[in-house]
C-alpha cells in the first residue's frame, strides 16, 4: 500500500501493510503550559469549509463560511473561538519555543514543505513511529534534526515559528495512522467518531498517563487519560508545582430575546451568583494550598486563579464554561465574548419611522438608541450594523467617562463598558450620556429611578420622575420567570421625584432581580435594578446568605428553646450581597438544625424565623422525590440533569401533615441532585440532596464513590464535636463519575476517619452530609468466621478478594446491639492469602468499609486472629 496525504504534499507517505492501532504512546511536543489555538475538526479534517466544526468531546460549532481560507467559528457555550474549519491537527500557542519529539521514532522529512515559504506548513518535520503512526510538526522557525536520524521521546527537534500559511507563531501538530489523520485526544462524543466515515480510522486517546500537553484553555468534558478509553487510573498525587495563572470563563445564561435592560440584568444576576458560588469553593481550595489567590473580574465574566491546581479540576468547578490563559489578550477576548453573548440576546426596540423606508436611503432610515444603566458601568443599544459608535458621559459640562464599540453586523447591537480616569465608571443622577455614530447622535438624561421590594411578597416601591410612565420587571432567580407591570408615578413630588408603589402577579423571593425602566419615544431607555431582600438558609449549613440594602448590618442569634446556641453578624456589600457565619461555643461553626429559631436584627427592625424540618429522598432509578416539611408549606424544587447540563424547576406543596412528592423529569441516577426550597415570606430555607455512591474507608483518610462525571468535589470532615478536622478536593472520572480522595488536615497531615465523624461533600450546587458509622471486625482464631460490631443498621456485606479479584460475597443481618457474624469456611481454601472487605450502611446514604488481611494459619509464617478495628 502506498498512500500520499492529500493537501499536505509528498512528505507524509506510507508504504507497506497497514498495522493495527496501539495504546497511548505520545508525550507532549512542548514543555510547560500553552493554549490550544485551533482544534482538530472531526467533521472533515481536510481543510474543507463546510460551516461546521466537531471537536473531541462532541461539541459542535457552526458558522457562516467567509471568503478566504481558515474561517474561525465562535462557540457561545464555552465562550471561546474554536477556529479553523476542517483543521487536521492541533495548533499549540507556543511562541519560538523548543519543539519536542512526541515519541521515539525515525525522521522521514525535515525541511521546507514547498519552495514557497508562505505555503502549507512551511518548515516541517515528520517522524515515523511504531505500529504505523507518524507525527507532523509544522510552521517551524528552525529545524534541528536530519532525515534518517533516530530521535527519542522528549528530544528537542526544532523551534516553533511562523513559517508557511500561518497567522502567528505557533506549533501545528498532527498524528497519522497508516497515513490517515486522526485525533490524538480520541473521541468521547455521542455516537461513532465522524473521522471513521471520513477515512476509516477511529480516534483513540494516545497520550501517555501524565504526559499529555499542559493546556491552559480547557473546555468541559475534554478527554483525559482514563476517560472510558482506558482503565481508570489511581488517584492523582497533588504536588506543589509552579504557580500557574488561569482565567475561568463563567457560563452566560441563554434566554429568549428580550430588551437590553432585561438581558443585561439576567446576565449580571447569573454571573454574580456563579462568582459567589465559585468563591466559596475557591476559598476551600486556597486553604488546602492548591490555590494561591483568586480575583473576581465582573467586567469579563471571569475569575482569575493562581495556583498549582490542575486545569481538569478547575474546569469541573460549577459555573465554569471554559478556561483561558491570563494574558492581556485573553482578558480582552473574555470581555468581548461576554459582550457577544449579551448582544445575541437583545431584541431591537421597534421605533415607528416618520416616513416610509422606501422614501429614504438605508443610511437615514436607522436610528441610534441607548439603554443606560443607572448606577452601573454599562451602556447598551443599537446603531447601524457594522458602524462604530462613541459613547461619552457628561457631568456639569465636563466629560467624565467614555467608551467605543462596533455594532453587530447582524443587528447593530452594541455594548460599552464605561471607563473613567480611575477605572470603571458608574453613572449617577445628573449625568448626560451621549452616543455618536455615522454623523447621528442621541442622548439620555440620567434621572433618579429606583425599585425595591416593599416588604411584602408582591409589592414593589421606589422613586421615579413625577408623572412619568415607566415599566417595572421582576426576574425570578430560581425559575427564571419574567413578570412585567406598567406604572405611572404620582404627580406630586419632592425635588422632582415621586415615590410609587405597585403590586406584581406572582411571588417575590430573596435574590429575585427587580428592574425599573423608563423608555422614550426615540427608543432610548434609562433603567436601574436591585435584588429582593431576604435570607437564604440551608439545613446543616453554618453560613447564611442573603440580600439587603448596601451597607446594612445584620445580627443573627440562634436559639434552641430559650438557650443561646450561636450568633453571627455581617454587612451587605456594595451590590447588596450579605453573608453571616454562625459560631457557637469556643468559636466552633454551628450548622442549623430543624426546630431552632433565629432572631434577626437589621437596622431598627427585628424578625424571628424558625428553621423548618425539610427532608427528601429518592430511590435510584425511580422518578419520584418525596419527603416531609412543616405543615402545608409552599415548596420549590430544582432538579439538575447531568445529561443536558441544565436545571428544571418545579413547584410543589406539602400536605397538612407535611408530606410531599415531586415527579422528576428523569430517573434518579448517580450525580442527580435536587434543591428543595421552603418559602417563608421572602426568605428561603434550602434542603439540598444528591445521589452519590459514597464509601468512607474507616481507619484511613480515603473517601471513594460516584458522582456526576467530570465535576470537581470539595470534601470536609468533622468530628463528633463539629470541629473541622480534614478536607480534600477531587475531580470525578469524566465518563464513569468515579472518584477517590485522601482527606488531609492542617499542614497536609493525614487524618484517619472514625465512627461518629461526618463527611460533607459539595459540588457547588448541593451539599450532602454522610455520617461515618462505627465499625469493628476481626477474624476468629480458627479462620472459620468474621465477626464485628457497628452502629449502622441493616445488613453487613463481606467481600472476599484475592488481589483485585472478588471470589465471593457474604451478608449478615446486624442485630439490635450492632453485632454481626459471617461464616468463612469453604472460601479460604481457594487461595492461601485472601482479603476481606467489610461494608455497612447504604452507599447512597453513606457507607463505611474496612479491610482485613487474612493469612492462612496453615501456611508458613501463618498468622491468625488478625484484627482491624475502626471506632
Amino acid at each position: 500500500m502506498t498512500v500520499a496525504v492529500a493537501g499536505v504534499g509528498e512528505p507524509v507517505t506510507c508504504i507497506g501493510k497497514p498495522q493495527p492501532p496501539s495504546g497511548p504512546f505520545l508525550s507532549a511536543p512542548y514543555a510547560g503550559w500553552a493554549e490550544i489555538a485551533s482544534y482538530f475538526d472531526h467533521d472533515q479534517p481536510d481543510y474543507a469549509i463546510d460551516g461546521k466544526i466537531v471537536v473531541a468531546n462532541g461539541l459542535t460549532i457552526t458558522g457562516t463560511p467567509s471568503p478566504g481560507s481558515f474561517p474561525s467559528y465562535y462557540s457561545p457555550k464555552v465562550r471561546q473561538y474554536i477556529n479553523y474549519d476542517g483543521h487536521n491537527g492541533y495548533d499549540y500557542d507556543i511562541v519560538y519555543q523548543p519543539v519536542l519529539a512526541a515519541a521515539t521514532g525515525v525522521v522521514t522529512f525535515a525541511g521546507w514543505e514547498s519552495s514557497d515559504p508562505y505555503y502549507g506548513y512551511g518548515q516541517m518535520i515528520v517522524i515515523r513511529h511504531a505500529h504505523g503512526y507518524m507525527t507532523l510538526y509544522g510552521h517551524l522557525s528552525r529545524v534541528m534534526v536530519r532525515v534518517g536520524e533516530h530521535v527519542s521521546a522528549g528530544q528537542q527537534i526544532a523551534i516553533s515559528g511562523n513559517t508557511g500559511h500561518s497567522t502567528g507563531p505557533h506549533l501545528h501538530f498532527s498524528v497519522y495512522h497508516n497515513c490517515h489523520v486522526l485525533d490524538p485526544y480520541g473521541w468521547t462524543g455521542h455516537g461513532p467518531d465522524p473521522v471513521k466515515a471520513f477515512n476509516g480510522e477511529t480516534s483513540s486517546y494516545l497520550w501517555k498517563k501524565g504526559e499529555a500537553p499542559e493546556v491552559l484553555n480547557f473546555i468541559p468534558g475534554w478527554p483525559t487519560f482514563g476517560s472510558g478509553l482506558l482503565p481508570r487510573p489511581a488517584p492523582p498525587v497533588v504536588t506543589r508545582q509552579d504557580r500557574i495563572a488561569h482565567l475561568l470563563l463563567l457560563k452566560v445564561p441563554t434566554t429568549k430575546s428580550s430588551s437590553a435592560s432585561v438581558s443585561l440584568v439576567n446576565v449580571q444576576q447569573h454571573l454574580s451568583d456563579e462568582q459567589r458560588q465559585l468563591g466559596t469553593l475557591l476559598e476551600v481550595l486556597k486553604s488546602q494550598g492548591l490555590i494561591n489567590s483568586f480575583t473576581l473580574m465582573p467586567d469579563a465574566g471571569a475569575v482569575r486563579v493562581v495556583g498549582s491546581i490542575s486545569a481538569q479540576q478547575l474546569e469541573g468547578l460549577p459555573g465554569v464554561a471554559s478556561i483561558a490563559g491570563d494574558r492581556v489578550s485573553d482578558v480582552n477576548h473574555a470581555q468581548s465574548s461576554l459582550a457577544q453573548a449579551l448582544l445575541s440576546q437583545m431584541t431591537p426596540r421597534q421605533v415607528v419611522p416618520l416616513f416610509s423606508p422606501s422614501l429614504l436611503d438605508d443610511q437615514w432610515s436607522w436610528q441610534i438608541s441607548l439603554s443606560v444603566e443607572e448606577g452601573g458601568p454599562y451602556v447598551l443599544g443599537f446603531t447601524h450594523p457594522g458602524s462604530r459608535i462613541s459613547v461619552a458621559v457628561h457631568r456639569a459640562g465636563h466629560v467624565v467617562s467614555w467608551g467605543r464599540a462596533v455594532g453587530m453586523r447582524s443587528s447593530g447591537a452594541f455594548v460599552v463598558a464605561l471607563k473613567g480616569n480611575r477605572g470603571a465608571y458608574a453613572t449617577q443622577p445628573g449625568d448626560v450620556v451621549t452616543g455618536v455614530s455615522d454623523g447621528k447622535s442621541t442622548s439620555v438624561d440620567v434621572v433618579p429611578l429606583s425599585v425595591g421590594a416593599g416588604g411584602s411578597s408582591d409589592g414593589l416601591t421606589g422613586y421615579a420622575p413625577a408623572g412619568s410612565d415607566f415599566q417595572v420587571t421582576a426576574v425570578e432567580d430560581i425559575t427564571g420567570r419574567v413578570v412585567h407591570a406598567q406604572v405611572q408615578a404620582p404627580e406630586t413630588s419632592r425635588h422632582g421625584r415621586a415615590r410609587y408603589r405597585v403590586h406584581l402577579a406572582g411571588r417575590l423571593l430573596s435574590g429575585d432581580a427587580l428592574i425599573a425602566s423608563l423608555a422614550e419615544a426615540s427608543g432610548n431607555t434609562l433603567f436601574s435594578w436591585s435584588r429582593v431582600s431576604g435570607l437564604q438558609l440551608g439545613e446543616e449549613s453554618a453560613v447564611i446568605h442573603g440580600w439587603e440594602a448596601p451597607g446594612s448590618t445584620f445580627r443573627v442569634g440562634v436559639f434552641n428553646g430559650r438557650m443561646w446556641r450561636a450568633s453571627g453578624w455581617g454587612r451587605a456589600m456594595a451590590d447588596g450581597y450579605l453573608t453571616v457565619t454562625l459560631r457557637g461555643h469556643r468559636g466552633h461553626l454551628y450548622p442549623l438544625k430543624p426546630g431552632t429559631w433565629l432572631m434577626i436584627r437589621h437596622g431598627r427592625s427585628r424578625e424571628n424565623l424558625t428553621v423548618p424540618m425539610l427532608t427528601g429522598a429518592a430511590v435510584p432509578g425511580s422518578r419520584v422525590f418525596s419527603g416531609r416539611s412543616r405543615g402545608q408549606a409552599e415548596l420549590v424544587a430544582r432538579i439538575w440533569n447531568d445529561s443536558t447540563g441544565s436545571w428544571r424547576t418545579l413547584s410543589a406543596r406539602a400536605s397538612k401533615h407535611g408530606s410531599y412528592a415531586i415527579r422528576l423529569p428523569h430517573p434518579v441516577g448517580a450525580g442527580t441532585s435536587v434543591d428543595v426550597y421552603y418559602v417563608d415570606s421572602q426568605n428561603l430555607v434550602e434542603g439540598a440532596w444528591a445521589t452519590r455512591g459514597v464509601v468512607t474507608h474507616a481507619g484511613t483518610p480515603y473517601v471513594s464513590g460516584h458522582a456526576a462525571p467530570g465535576e470537581t468535589l470539595v470534601l470536609h470532615a468533622f468530628d463528633a464535636s463539629r470541629r473541622m478536622i480534614a478536607a480534600g478536593v477531587t475531580t470525578t472520572d469524566p465518563t464513569s463519575g468515579a472518584f477517590t480522595v485522601a482527606l488531609t488536615g492542617r499542614h497536609e497531615r493525614v487524618v484517619h476517619l472514625h465512627g461518629g465523624d461526618t463527611v460533607v461533600i459539595s459540588d457547588g450546587k448541593s451539599m450532602t452530609a454522610y455520617r461515618v458509622p462505627g465499625l469493628g471486625a476481626s477474624i476468629s482464631s480458627h479462620l472459620l468466621s468474621l465477626h464485628g460490631w457497628t452502629s449502622a443498621r441493616g445488613r453487613a456485606t463481606v467481600a472476599i478478594l484475592v488481589g483485585s479479584d472478588q471470589i465471593g460475597e457474604l451478608t449478615s443481618p446486624i442485630s439490635r446491639d450492632g453485632y454481626f457474624r459471617v461464616a468463612l469456611d469453604g472460601l479460604l481454601s481457594i487461595a492461601p492469602d485472601t482479603r476481606a472487605e467489610v461494608l455497612v450502611g447504604s452507599s447512597y446514604r453513606g457507607a463505611t468499609a474496612c479491610d482485613i488481611t487474612i493469612t492462612n494459619a496453615a501456611s508458613p509464617g501463618g498468622e491468625s486472629g488478625r484484627q482491624i478495628t475502626a471506632l
